[in-house]
């Protein structure tokens, strides 16, 4: 069943994806910390939101497999997973609306954004910055 415009809740989860390709510049190999790049809204493919995919509840085998849909069957390393009640409490001067996340189904029935994002690029930053510092990355197996 697609779903579609769903608000999460702030107890739920969601994970980035970390790409191989430009990995190292995302996530640091070393620590498994997790760089503010990997939360950066995509300026071509969609500026005003952030690609995530909804992860509570699933296996590691289950992420990687829808991973592997919404990237094209993209290599990847791994994820950053964060509560949406952190992205709930990112709050500051120049954001004018709450961030949320919103599952749109598509490419999977678990695919979801955070938005809006604002077109100002220090306050895209500033967010990224703080989704990366409350979010743990998880390797894929």
């Amino acid at each position: 069943m697609k779903q579609s415009n769903i608000k999460l809740k702030s107890s739920e989860e969601v994970s980035r994806i970390a790409r191989l390709k430009g990995y190292k510049n995302k996530v640091n190999p070393q620590t498994g910390d997790v760089k503010h790049s990997l939360f950066c809204p995509t300026p071509t493919n969609s500026p005003d939101e952030i690609s995530v995919i909804h992860t509570t509840k699933l296996k590691q085998s289950e992420i990687s497999e829808i991973a592997s849909i919404c990237l094209n069957k993209e290599p990847i390393v791994g994820w950053a997973v964060i509560k949406v009640e952190n992205i709930n409490e990112i709050k500051f001067s120049g954001l004018e609306k709450e961030l949320s996340v919103i599952v749109d189904g598509n490419p999977h029935p678990r695919h979801a954004n955070i938005r809006p994002i604002p077109s100002d690029r220090s306050l895209q930053r500033r967010i990224a910055i703080e989704l990366a510092e409350a979010s743990k990355f998880v390797k894929a197996a």
